[in-house]
């Protein structure tokens, strides 16, 4: 979803070689988006052959398209999640050699004992050295947790920048190759064609790297977007992928769930149906993956949120209804998220963006997990 400021920053410090790079400064996505349904314009990397970014003196270099195309299966399994490490007093920006933001070894290796409990199925968004201390925590202690591995793609305003992003990608295939018993797919870039994004690459970079990974690995490649730019837009790039992975939040669409009655209205979950079902009905040869749905628990107000919608009881719902409908259809669903992340947004503790755990930052279960993590609750004195 899309960025705020402080995350854009994030984005040019790691786009420009600081310390940062070596983490994972793009390591999950956001919760936060305008109408998903709004303003998708051609010609800012939609595939209809304009190119942004034409005449910057940049080499672009091309590949061709597999011929014939072979597409790979896409065999992830069971419930996943969308997961991020960063603790409380953590975050991207501080991952310097003495700045104490990463996470240990330790703190993950316990987020995966958690996880490991519930989910079969992890996505990560970036292939710094932050993914790579997961996925090899998850293989030397034989988690059962397969991972879904995003390469960072960001823009490319120079060549520093878009060296940048070839290092990325080589990285994120070192990270595959070295662990093939838990990486299971790999997708390309994250939100870099919607409109809306604060980190837009033009089409042809995303075909490129998404053949460049493709030649280079026979793991299932895929690229992530919203619903409604792949619905209007994503023809010709879900030609060249082996599952489209897209993302919806009926919470950023001013929809509510109305707990009035006996049983809770079904209106947001309808609308996670309907934005599935209008790429999944236009693309019927391949995998179409939710990438991210959720429901934040705290707002500081933002003007695209009902009042009084984001609450542990709504995310309950909401969560229940997404599980029993994806069972249902078969969809295969990354809950957007595991933990909440306070390092994100603003300085406001309501910050929407530091809210959409299923659990709290220190690990202690919400409403929605209670039941199955009791015993992570905190003692009562």
């Amino acid at each position: 979803m899309r960025r705020v400021v402080f995350f854009s920053v994030l984005l040019s410090l790691s786009a420009c070689g600081s310390s940062s790079n070596k983490g994972d400064s793009h390591e999950t996505g956001d919760g936060d988006a305008t109408k998903d349904d709004a303003g998708t314009k051609p010609g800012d990397g939609d595939g209809d052959g304009t190119t942004p970014d034409a005449g910057n003196g940049l080499a672009n270099p091309k590949l061709p398209i597999e011929t014939p195309f072979k597409r790979r299966p896409f065999t992830m399994t069971g419930l996943a999640l969308s997961y991020s490490p960063y603790r409380d007093g953590q975050s991207p920006v501080r991952e310097t050699p003495n700045g104490g933001g990463m996470p240990t070894e330790a703190q993950i290796l316990e987020d995966m004992q958690i996880l490991a409990r519930n989910w079969q199925g992890i996505r990560m968004y970036a292939s710094g050295d932050v993914s790579e201390a997961v996925v090899k925590v998850i293989d030397e202690n034989k988690i059962k947790i397969k991972v879904l591995l995003g390469a960072w793609i960001a823009p490319e305003t120079d060549a520093a920048s878009q060296q940048g992003n070839e290092d990325e990608v080589a990285h994120c295939l070192k990270i595959a190759k070295d662990h093939p018993g838990v990486v299971a797919a790999i997708s390309v870039g994250n939100e870099t064609q919607v409109d809306w994004s604060t980190h837009k690459v033009p089409m042809e970079r995303i075909q490129y790297f998404v053949r460049k990974v493709r030649a280079a690995s026979k793991l299932p490649v895929a690229v992530a977007d919203n619903w409604a730019w792949w619905r209007s837009y994503g023809g010709d790039l879900a030609k060249e992928v082996d599952f489209i992975v897209l993302h919806t939040y009926p919470l950023w669409e001013n929809y509510d769930i109305d707990m009035s009655m006996a049983t809770p209205d079904t209106k947001a979950i309808d609308y996670t149906k309907g934005n599935w079902h209008s790429v999944a009905d236009q693309h019927t040869d391949i995998p179409v993956v939710i990438g991210e749905a959720g429901w934040a628990t705290q707002t500081n107000g933002n003007v695209q949120i009902v009042p009084g919608a984001p609450s542990e009881e709504k995310q309950q719902v909401y969560y229940q209804q997404l599980m029993a409908w994806s069972a249902e259809e078969k969809v295969y669903t990354f809950v957007f998220e595991a933990f909440d992340e306070n390092w994100k947004g603003s300085e406001n503790p309501t910050e929407t963006e530091k809210h959409w755990g299923l659990f709290n930052s220190n690990r202690t279960p919400k409403l929605v997990m209670k039941d199955k993590f009791s015993d992570l609750m905190p003692t009562k004195l």
